[in-house]
C-alpha cells in the first residue's frame, strides 16, 4: 500500500508488477520484466516503487493518468 493510501502494488513470479487503485480495485499500471519479482516498496511520496527481483533491483517512477 502506498503511503498516501491511494495505490496497492503487487509482484509475481511471472515478472509482473501491478499497481491498483485501492479504492476502486481497478488496475492503474502494469510492468513486465524477464525475472521473478519478489517484493516491492513505495517511496515516501507515493510516486516511485522499488522492486526486488532475482536479477537485482528495479526502480520505477509512477505517473498515474499519463
Amino acid at each position: 500500500m502506498s503511503p498516501d493510501g491511494t495505490w496497492l502494488a503487487s509482484t509475481g513470479r511471472d515478472g509482473t508488477l501491478l499497481v491498483w487503485n485501492s479504492t476502486s480495485g481497478v488496475p492503474a499500471a502494469m510492468v513486465r520484466t524477464e525475472r521473478t519479482l519478489s517484493a516491492c516498496a513505495w517511496s515516501s511520496d507515493s510516486r516511485s516503487i522499488a522492486v526486488a527481483s532475482e536479477g537485482g533491483l528495479y526502480y520505477f517512477r509512477f505517473h498515474p493518468g499519463t
